[in-house]
């Protein structure tokens, strides 16, 4: 442990401790027996009615989502053509993507790329690439 949260807890405890004698001393009425009594009882007076935050919940996984097995439909496949015999737009495994270099007004990331070209394309930019580049 640190040295200061050595000290902290150290002047912690003594305040307690001085605290408790404080009290002893104005309230000898009121019956508290040990300083760990007292401890307890200005603990829960300073709790009052808190209560402790909610769990955080746990992403859930496949098969919770999915408990059934059943197939879950992907979405429909963008239909481009091709601009030539080579060049095709290709959907990238799940979880990768890449920049597309077209001109966006900003960053742009997409799961689509053109094999031959080696170039990450979204759908829209796959034929004005192209043709910009004399590709067809």
């Amino acid at each position: 442990m640190k040295w200061t949260h050595k000290l902290f807890f150290a002047l912690l405890g003594r305040c307690v401790l001085n605290a408790y004698i404080i009290f002893k001393e104005n309230n000898p009425t009121i019956k508290v027996t040990t300083c760990y009594h007292f401890n307890i009882l200005a603990v829960e007076g300073m709790m009052g009615n808190h209560r402790p935050p909610k769990s955080v919940r746990k992403r859930r996984s496949d098969t919770e989502l999915n408990p059934t097995g059943a197939q879950i439909i992907n979405p429909p496949a963008i239909d481009v053509q091709p601009v030539s015999s080579t060049c095709t737009l290709e959907k990238l495994p799940v979880g990768k993507k890449r920049d597309c270099p077209n001109n966006h007004s900003k960053r742009t990331r997409t799961a689509y790329q053109c094999p031959t070209c080696d170039k990450g394309l979204c759908p829209k930019c796959f034929m004005p690439h192209h043709r910009a580049h004399k590709l067809l």
